[in-house]
C-alpha cells in the first residue's frame, strides 16, 4: 500500500463529490467575483457534475494506485497521462461548446 496515493485519492474523490454536488462552488474566489449576469449564464448543476466527476476519476486512479502495488509500477503513469489528456479535451470542449451556456 502507498499511503501517499491513498491521501491523494481520498482528497480528491471528496472534492470531486463536492464538486459535483455544487457545494463547493459557492467558496471559489473565480465564483464569488462573477456578476450576477455571468452567474445567470451558466448551466451550474452540469458543469459542477462535469467537473466533479473528472476530480473524482483522477481520486480513483489515485486510490487504485494506493491500493494496488502493481498499478502504482505500471499503469498509473499511462492512466494520468491519459486522464490528463481527456481533461485538456474536456476543457476545450466546454469552452468552445454551448452545452453549459444559457443562452
Amino acid at each position: 500500500m502507498n499511503a501517499t496515493c491513498l491521501m491523494f485519492g481520498i482528497v480528491f474523490v471528496l472534492a470531486g463529490i463536492a464538486l459535483a454536488s455544487g457545494k463547493l462552488i459557492p467558496h471559489m474566489k473565480v465564483w464569488k467575483n462573477m456578476s450576477e449576469e455571468e452567474r445567470a449564464g451558466i448551466r451550474m448543476k452540469a458543469l459542477c457534475l462535469n467537473l466533479g466527476l473528472m476530480v473524482s476519476l483522477c481520486g480513483v486512479i489515485f486510490l487504485t494506485a494506493g491500493i494496488w502495488e502493481a498499478f502504482l509500477f505500471k499503469a498509473f503513469s499511462k492512466c494520468m497521462l491519459a486522464w490528463f489528456v481527456l481533461c485538456v479535451i474536456d476543457f476545450w470542449r466546454i469552452n468552445k461548446g454551448s452545452r453549459y451556456k444559457i443562452s
